[in-house]
């Protein structure tokens, strides 16, 4: 996504909530993660937004509304949601 969205106005952020910060810097580093994350080992920005399995995925439209809320990841579904905002945008 980071690549196919590339110069457009689009932003990945994650947050993490593994238990064990050096850990999750080795698998980051293994899977090619690039974008920021916030390291929140306690959990408590998942609880308060809701968040009822990992991963899940907001998307939020440029004045910070959530636009949709995808428990798990259809790449086509989440591909297509993208697409429609960023048309939007235009």
């Amino acid at each position: 996504l980071i690549a196919r969205f590339a110069g457009k106005p689009f932003v990945v952020v994650g947050v993490d909530t593994d238990k064990v910060l050096d850990w999750y810097h080795s698998e980051a580093k293994k899977n090619g993660v690039t974008w920021p994350t916030a390291f929140e080992p306690e959990r408590a920005w998942p609880r308060k937004w809701g968040v009822s399995g990992y991963p899940t995925v907001y998307l939020i439209d440029p004045k910070g509304v959530i636009r949709n809320v995808f428990v798990g990841v259809d790449e086509k579904v989440l591909d297509s949601a993208i697409e429609t905002l960023m048309a939007e945008i235009r």
